[in-house]
């Protein structure tokens, strides 16, 4: 279940259903609504839109992924989300606009699993983890995406996991 509150922990408001299992991926660009994965009444995933203001839900596309983990670009143009990629056995990062539409692929590592999506500050870049699962206990590292150039450049002297940016 999804909840706000103040900054000093009063007057706490749910925004979904806790049946919904709602899987929380961060504010809109304007900090007027909520990005978030859950499960519709028939299981399949979505990708939902909820305004702070008036509690109304909005659900912008499905997609064949328990944790589609969306992120919105800076601009609000686009949405980078993980789905299933036909013919692979691991997911891939897509981008879309907020209605699903001009879906693209942008990252798909074959038998790696990519996750953990973030965009930078001018939207040129995008940083997602990377699980290397050819190893017997499995690693994790960064990889970095630039969008103009297609360029991936592995951040392997990263440990840990880039949840934002911060625009300088």
């Amino acid at each position: 279940q999804i909840f706000i509150m103040n900054a000093d922990g009063t007057d706490v408001m749910p925004l979904t259903l806790a049946a919904e299992s709602a899987q929380l991926a961060g504010w809109s660009p304007d900090s007027s609504q909520i990005l978030y994965g859950a499960k519709d009444e028939r299981g399949a995933t979505k990708v939902r839109l909820i305004n702070i203001a008036t509690g109304d839900i909005t659900d912008l596309f499905s997609v064949d992924f328990d944790a589609p983990s969306p992120a919105f670009s800076p601009d609000g143009q686009w949405i980078a989300y993980l789905d299933r990629v036909p013919g692979r056995m691991a997911g891939g990062i897509y981008l879309s606009h907020p209605d699903g539409t001009e879906k693209n692929l942008a990252v798909q590592l074959d038998y790696w699993m990519v996750g953990n999506v973030s965009w930078s500050p001018d939207g040129k870049w995008l940083v997602f983890d990377v699980l290397n699962t050819d190893l017997y206990i499995p690693t994790s590292t960064t990889g970095l995406l630039n969008l103009e150039t297609c360029q991936v450049i592995p951040l392997i002297n990263l440990d840990g996991t880039i949840q934002t940016w911060v625009n300088p």
